[in-house]
């Protein structure tokens, strides 16, 4: 598949990285307009929108995070991010006034968690509070059998954590839409070369993330699809179109300091 290139995202300042284009739409389409102004209805043609779609904020059961959902969003807009999800670990953070403040700035914001399923890590958009009660794969079946607006990505599947599906994966594989391409890789270390022949083998759209604790590194890891500005529309792409996935490469010394910063968060 021929690749396209896209304008050169604001990166971390890490010599050792290198930003890596993987997989392309078959057609680019305009950039999403300015963030000035919010979306109006009348905006529904497709376009390439920034997606940013594994996110922590401050009252994450799990993880210690400093800073606000609201600063969370202004940095999204900053970024030129289109398409949001806060997804904190078995916690729901979304509402009405979150919702429009991030449309004010430009971003369709989408619920999402980070559920603990059988003590692995599932990601979970478009859902609601019903979700907060699934805590196995035959609740999670469950759930979207009665609600098939959602989409079920799986969270860094190989990555060396206890929390990380591993050969689960392969048991629970009909349940997924989409397969996490986890931003913490380098060339020596990268267990996302185990999700990228799995999403070949079984047609498991790839979608890259920042899985972010920080709020400079929305731009480690993210995807570009086209689609409509519209949560269906994105829902729809996400789990039928191969993303343009937009990765920073460290270098092994530059992902052992980020290990370290992260330790600092998570718990």
């Amino acid at each position: 598949m021929h690749k396209k290139k896209f304008k050169k995202p604001q990166t971390p300042s890490t010599k050792s990285q290198n930003k890596v284009l993987h997989k392309t739409q078959p057609k680019v389409l305009p950039k999403s307009q300015p963030k000035s102004q919010p979306k109006s209805q009348s905006q529904t043609q497709a376009r390439t929108l920034k997606c940013q779609l594994h996110l922590h904020v401050a009252g994450d059961q799990q993880d210690s995070i400093k800073y606000s959902a609201t600063q969370a969003i202004d940095k999204a807009h900053e970024c030129k991010v289109d398409v949001l999800s806060i997804t904190c670990h078995d916690t729901l953070i979304f509402n009405k006034k979150l919702q429009n403040y991030a449309l004010k700035k430009g971003i369709i914001l989408i619920p999402g968690i980070e559920k603990t399923i059988d003590s692995a890590h599932i990601l979970i958009y478009n859902c609601n509070k019903e979700v907060l009660q699934v805590d196995s794969f035959a609740k999670l079946k469950a759930y979207k059998k009665a609600h098939p607006e959602i989409l079920v990505m799986a969270a860094h599947p190989f990555h060396p954590s206890k929390h990380s599906l591993m050969f689960k994966f392969f048991a629970h594989k009909d349940l997924l839409d989409c397969i996490e391409f986890c931003h913490f890789y380098s060339f020596l270390c990268n267990p996302n070369l185990l999700s990228k022949l799995c999403s070949k083998i079984y047609k498991k759209p790839l979608v890259a993330t920042s899985d972010i604790h920080y709020l400079d590194a929305f731009d480690y890891a993210y995807c570009l699809i086209n689609s409509r500005p519209e949560k269906a529309a994105i829902l729809k792409s996400l789990k039928t179109q191969t993303a343009t996935n937009v990765t920073t490469k460290f270098s092994t010394l530059a992902l052992i300091k980020l290990l370290y910063k992260l330790n600092k968060a998570v718990t």
